[in-house]
């Protein structure tokens, strides 16, 4: 909250404008700045790799040249995949600890959005109660089980990144 504190005292920015996000941020960006969003600005979005997506580059670490190489994620995450569902990973606790930990800090951010803005965000459960996230089934990323890939879909995905040049081995 500091910095968008500071950047209100300079002189040289006229407007700051604050919104919560809507889904697609890209568009959203796009339309903040009166500009007209690219063609494709409804297939970009920042969304989590499907379930199958994951543990299939868990299994196959050696697709990630070091910890920042993400091409293969990249790619995996532009194929259309039926089915899918996208993993949630904290537990109760940890939920309860993120809330607690953000809870000033988003109360802050209520003065900086406007009036609509600030109702929707004391309205939504989620950014005050780690119980409004009970109905989410957790995904333990770590256990056996979840690592337990499917093999038609694993089998796709290696046919797509083979396509794109990366060299897979023919079993994991």
């Amino acid at each position: 909250m500091k910095r968008l504190k500071n950047l209100r005292e300079i002189d040289q920015i006229s407007a700051l404008n604050v919104a919560l996000a809507n889904g697609n941020v890209v568009a959203q960006f796009f339309e903040a700045i009166g500009c007209d969003a690219p063609a494709d600005a409804a297939e970009i979005e920042n969304r989590s790799l499907d379930i199958s997506a994951i543990k299939f580059l868990l299994n196959n670490r050696g697709l990630r040249k070091d910890i920042h190489d993400s091409k293969a994620a990249l790619i995996l995450a532009k194929l259309k995949v039926e089915n899918s569902e996208k993993p949630w990973c904290l537990s109760a606790n940890q939920v309860q600890s993120i809330i607690r930990h953000h809870l000033q800090h988003n109360k802050a951010l209520l003065e900086f959005l406007d009036k609509d803005q600030a109702e929707r965000m004391r309205a939504d459960p989620h950014w005050w109660q780690a119980d409004s996230y009970q109905t989410a089934r957790v995904h333990k990323v770590g256990a056996p089980d979840f690592l337990h890939e499917d093999d038609a879909q694993s089998a796709f995905y290696r046919t797509e990144l083979r396509k794109r040049g990366f060299k897979m081995r023919a079993s994991v």
